[in-house]
């Protein structure tokens, strides 16, 4: 996603935007419970700390893509 998606996108959620490297933007959503969801162009991902974020452990996954090509 640019950079543009990832600050609408963490607007609308309450998150942020954040650019990972290489192009890559990803939008966090800190909820109240302390978990950590994260949205790029492909996955979204919770995870149950921001620890497990930074240390790349999610504990549930999304594939977006695959479920984008269903609604087109």
């Amino acid at each position: 996603m640019t950079k543009l998606e990832a600050e609408q996108i963490a607007e609308t959620f309450s998150g942020r935007s954040w650019h990972a490297g290489d192009g890559v933007w990803l939008v966090i959503v800190k909820q109240p419970d302390g978990k950590v969801l994260v949205v790029s162009d492909d996955l979204l991902c919770e995870y149950e700390t921001q620890k497990h974020f930074e240390q790349a452990l999610p504990s549930q996954t999304i594939p977006l893509k695959q479920y984008s090509a269903l609604l087109n």
